[in-house]
């Protein structure tokens, strides 16, 4: 009909053995009659082969048969990657080629969280923002948790995170992972931690595990899902030997650093020990997660075309000793300009005399004749 401009449907998402719904869900269509587009949602569609294991195929049939002549926007989600990757990425699959758009959520950006905690606690502090950082990295579902239940300071963070074996950050890393690597899950969650236990070559991991060879595994978790990532002195060379590897996603270094470490104390439900454990070490832990927060407000600017962090094992000061040369953050701007940070949750134990020995070093190797600028970044510059 001409005065048509709303169309109620009812979504059967689930029906008995006598095709009666057991889940249904009601909604509303609102278009202009000329012109108008079909916007349909779809969450979670990886349920869908659990209930109708052809569903793939008959969507594909549909599709293929009337796209043309409908007008609709199809908007499908699924929070395993594996399969959706499977599904319309895999030349198998019935949908393969068939999605024209796909989004990868990321997690909030730095003056995101910064929002949503001022909203809930409007007179926060650098450490606690740094503490909603360090334990979700920005993930929305764990912070909305947080949150909601009013955790907007480390101690209430952590108390929420141990408030019981069965709590939802205890479940979180390993779920994840089976879901991601099926029955495969039991090498990859080796891997990450042996990463969790500080920065690491491969030849490390692979002596630590007793394996020859974990370079196809080392790329799938940096490549495919950027749960790792290569940390390479800035400067040096692709196929670099000094190479090393970190758990590149916050969560996943938080849950390997606490929860997978301490598992025994889960099983015995000793959950207060647990919380005495991160309370006491989360100085020390949070120290990383800072210099991690500089890099992605630096990344966030777009004001660089490289930032990364510069080393030099055994090498020999201007004293003529041993010493082993690092800076935090490294990064030159679009116009070749050269900056270097140390950074300190304490500033008072910044020393500009040692940052500059470590300049000089740098300047010998890379960045020569460059007038680099130096400086301390700590908790009151987040």
């Amino acid at each position: 009909k001409k005065e048509t401009t709303r169309c109620r449907y009812i979504y059967n998402w689930k029906l008995d053995d006598n095709d009666k719904p057991i889940i249904s869900f009601y909604g509303e269509k609102i278009h202009s009659r000329l012109g108008y587009k079909w916007v349909n949602p779809v969450h979670e569609i990886l349920k869908f082969d659990n209930i109708n294991e052809g569903i793939f195929s008959d969507m594909q049939e549909l599709w293929d048969k009337y796209k043309k002549q409908t007008n609709v926007c199809l908007i499908v989600s699924g929070s395993i990657f594996r399969m959706m990757e499977k599904i319309f990425k895999d030349e198998e699959q019935p949908l393969f080629g068939r999605d024209d758009c796909t989004i990868k959520l990321k997690p909030f950006n730095t003056e995101t969280i910064k929002e949503i905690l001022g909203d809930y606690k409007p007179e926060y502090t650098p450490e606690d923002l740094l503490a909603l950082w360090t334990i979700t990295g920005g993930v929305a579902r764990y912070i909305e948790l947080f949150m909601n239940n009013g955790c907007t300071d480390v101690k209430k963070m952590i108390h929420y995170v141990c408030s019981s074996g069965d709590s939802y950050f205890v479940d979180e890393g390993k779920k994840i992972l089976i879901q991601e690597f099926g029955k495969q899950y039991g090498t990859y969650f080796s891997i990450l931690d042996q990463i969790a236990h500080g920065d690491v070559t491969q030849s490390e991991i692979e002596g630590a595990l007793g394996m020859k060879s974990l370079g196809g595994q080392m790329k799938i978790l940096e490549e495919k899902y950027g749960i790792i990532k290569k940390k390479r002195p800035i400067g040096a060379k692709e196929g670099s030997q000094t190479v090393r590897y970190e758990i590149q996603d916050n969560f996943f270094r938080f849950w390997f650093r606490y929860i997978q470490r301490y598992s025994a104390l889960i099983e015995l439900q000793n959950m207060p020990a647990l919380e005495s454990i991160m309370i006491n070490d989360y100085t020390t832990f949070s120290g990383i997660a800072l210099e991690r927060w500089f890099r992605q407000k630096m990344m966030e600017s777009c004001r660089y075309k490289q930032i990364g962090g510069w080393w030099q094992p055994n090498s020999v000061n201007s004293k003529g000793n041993n010493d082993d040369f690092e800076i935090d953050i490294v990064a030159e701007t679009l116009e070749g300009d050269v900056e270097a940070y140390e950074v300190k949750r304490n500033p008072q134990k910044y020393s500009p005399v040692r940052l500059e020995e470590k300049v000089s070093e740098m300047k010998r190797r890379i960045f020569r004749g460059k007038e680099i600028t130096k400086g301390c970044l700590s908790m009151e510059d987040m």
